[in-house]
C-alpha cells in the first residue's frame, strides 16, 4: 500500500480525505483499468507495494475526480451506477467498475457513460486518452454483455477542471463549454475479448520478465519546429500555426505565412520524471535505457 507523505503541511481534512481512499478492485488479479496500465509499471509497483511513497499534494486532482463521482452516483435517479463486474482471462480474473448504466425500456439496450474529470488540454491534443478510454468503456462493455446486458452506446463525459471562457474563440479548436460528451467506437464482444486476453498475456509476462516502456508508455515527445503566425500589430500570436518535425519544413512555411519558428526540445521521459509513482525503482529511467 502506497504510504502518503505531508511535505507541505496541507490541512488535515484534505490529508485523511487523501488517505481514507476505498478503492477496492475486487476479489480480481487486475482491473479494467489495471489492464491498459504500462506491463513494467503495473509490475513493479506489485514487487514494491511495500514502498511507494506519494505525497497528498500529488492527489489532488485524484480527489476532485472521486468528489464528482460521488456527488454525480448520490443525484442520479435513474439507471445503474458504480457496479462492480468480473470476467476470466488465461486464469486470471478481471475486474471492472462501470460509472454509469442506463437501459432503454423499449429496446432492453443499455447506453454506457464513463465520468472523467480533466485538463482541457486533453480534447485539445489528446489521442492516447482517447484511445484508453475507448479501450476502458469497451472492456466494461464486454462485462455487461458476459452479464446478459447489451451495450449499444459508449460516451464519455469529460468535465474540463481548466476550462476558461476567455480562451474561447470562433479559431481553434477550444472547447466552447466546460463539459463535453463524446461519443466513443463500441467494439465486437469477440474483438474485446482478444483484446483483454492480449493485454492479460502481457501483463503475466512481465510478472516473470520486465519488458520495457515503450515511447507510448513513458509519453515520449519528439522534437518539433512549431510556426506562429503574427498579428496585424506584428507581435507572435499565441498558438502555434503549425508543427514540422524537420527544420527545411518550418522555414518554407514560416517564409509563406511571414510566421518565426521556435524549437520545442523533445522529451523521451515525459511520463516517467513526474507522473510514474515506481520511477525510483525503474532501472529503464534510471540507467537511460530505451532499447
Amino acid at each position: 500500500m502506497t504510504q502518503i507523505t505531508n511535505l507541505h503541511d496541507l490541512p488535515a481534512p484534505f490529508v485523511e480525505a487523501i488517505i481514507n481512499d476505498d478503492y477496492d478492485r475486487g476479489a480480481a488479479d487486475i482491473s479494467a483499468t489495471g489492464l491498459l496500465s504500462p506491463p513494467r509499471i503495473a509490475a513493479l509497483a506489485e514487487k514494491y507495494a511495500d514502498q511507494l511513497v506519494e505525497d497528498a499534494s500529488d492527489r489532488v486532482w485524484l480527489l476532485l475526480g472521486k468528489a464528482v463521482h460521488a456527488m454525480i452516483e448520490k443525484s442520479s435517479s435513474y439507471g445503474i451506477s458504480e457496479l462492480r463486474l468480473f470476467t476470466e482471462s488465461l486464469g486470471w480474473k478481471v475486474s471492472g467498475q462501470f460509472d454509469h448504466l442506463s437501459i432503454r425500456e423499449e429496446s432492453g439496450k443499455a447506453k454506457l457513460t464513463d465520468w472523467k474529470v480533466t485538463s482541457v488540454w486533453t480534447l485539445v491534443y489528446g489521442e492516447r486518452r482517447f484511445t484508453e478510454w475507448e479501450e476502458q468503456l469497451n472492456i466494461y462493455a464486454l462485462l455487461l454483455h458476459e452479464a446478459g446486458i447489451e451495450v449499444d452506446e459508449l460516451e464519455v463525459i469529460a468535465i474540463l477542471r481548466d476550462w476558461q471562457k476567455s480562451q474561447v474563440s470562433d479559431e481553434g479548436n477550444y472547447p466552447s463549454y466546460a463539459v463535453q460528451a463524446i461519443p466513443l467506437t463500441l467494439w465486437s464482444p469477440e474483438e474485446t475479448r482478444r483484446f483483454i486476453d492480449k493485454r492479460v498475456a502481457m501483463h503475466q509476462a512481465a510478472r516473470t520478465k520486465l519488458p520495457l516502456c515503450s515511447d507510448e508508455d513513458r509519453w515520449a515527445k519528439p522534437s518539433k519546429y512549431a510556426v506562429y503566425g503574427l498579428t496585424k500589430t506584428g507581435t507572435q500570436r499565441a498558438r502555434a500555426d503549425r508543427l514540422f518535425d524537420l527544420k527545411e519544413d518550418a522555414e518554407e512555411h514560416a517564409a509563406r505565412i511571414d510566421g518565426v519558428i521556435d524549437f520545442r526540445r523533445g522529451d523521451q521521459w515525459t511520463r516517467c520524471k513526474s507522473y510514474c509513482g515506481v520511477a525510483q525503482f525503474c532501472t529503464q529511467f534510471t540507467d537511460g535505457d530505451t532499447k
